[in-house]
């Protein structure tokens, strides 16, 4: 069997409780703290977890959830997780660092990824076994790329990718280095020092790499006139995209997409 997920779910405890042991047996346990705090018992060693702890139980561990009020008498924690077993996941959990305990950046894409693989695990009747099993491994992906991003460099990388992330997702509006930064709660001085040592270029520079990247997809792809991809890349103008592209490939556009051989209708 390849990959086989037996439960996956969103849980949220707001009362005080303490749950028995849970051996893992013949599966792997995949938990990520998104809300509030809870105390745990993993493997008999007890501990706390913020949101953004990641926890990947192997065959044979064991794991205790805890919740207690706080300090202000309130209890409250939120997590998503994963039971799930196969020869994929062996595979996926032996290959490179895999710790049983991490702290990651999960963003709108992961959780996203998670939130499919809940809801099209619950379609009963349905034929989508494959779909399911898709998204699973998706999902396991995403999560071995941020456990990557945060052994590169810690909480300061972390911050950076998150910015990567966040650019990425608004590249075809105009984006200000201001936007960027109160995004992860930094200066604009601080966010764009980080962004430059983790990834050698500025953050206006990489919006424009990621901007021009699009244009070039929907060049090849669409039949969008240029200056309707100049407006919907964000360019504001078909002058201003002009001048961008020349600088960065040295040819026109026009010339790009006919060297393409893409001849899209231009009204």
């Amino acid at each position: 069997m390849e990959i086989e997920i037996l439960y996956s779910g969103y849980s949220y405890h707001g009362k005080p409780m303490q749950n028995e042991t849970w051996h893992t047996v013949d599966y792997y346990l995949i938990r990520l703290q998104t809300e509030g705090t809870c105390e745990i018992e993993l493997n008999g060693r007890a501990e706390r977890l913020y949101p953004g702890d990641l926890l990947l139980l192997r065959p044979g561990e064991s794991y205790r959830l805890v919740l207690e009020n706080d300090e202000t008498g309130k209890t409250g924690s939120g997590d998503f997780y994963a039971i799930c077993k196969g020869t994929w996941i062996d595979r996926w959990a032996s290959k490179g660092l895999k710790p049983q305990r991490a702290r990651i950046h999960a963003d709108r894409a992961l959780l996203d990824i998670w939130k499919l693989v809940v809801l099209e695990r619950r379609r009963i009747g349905d034929n989508n076994a494959e779909l399911v099993e898709c998204l699973l491994r998706a999902l396991l992906l995403s999560i071995e790329a941020a456990l990557k991003q945060g052994a590169d460099g810690g909480a300061r990388a972390g911050v950076a990718y998150q910015m990567k992330r966040y650019i990425e997702e608004h590249a075809t509006k105009t984006i200000a280095v201001e936007e960027v930064a109160a995004n992860v709660r930094q200066s604009p001085s601080r966010a764009a020092k980080l962004f430059k040592e983790a990834f050698g270029e500025t953050i206006v520079q990489y919006a424009m790499r990621v901007r021009l990247s699009i244009a070039i997809e929907r060049m090849q792809y669409s039949g969008l006139s240029l200056e309707q991809i100049a407006e919907s890349c964000g360019f504001g103008s078909y002058p201003y995209f002009y001048r961008c592209f020349m600088k960065r490939y040295g040819i026109p556009p026009r010339q790009y997409r006919e060297q393409a051989g893409v001849f899209a209708m231009e009204g």
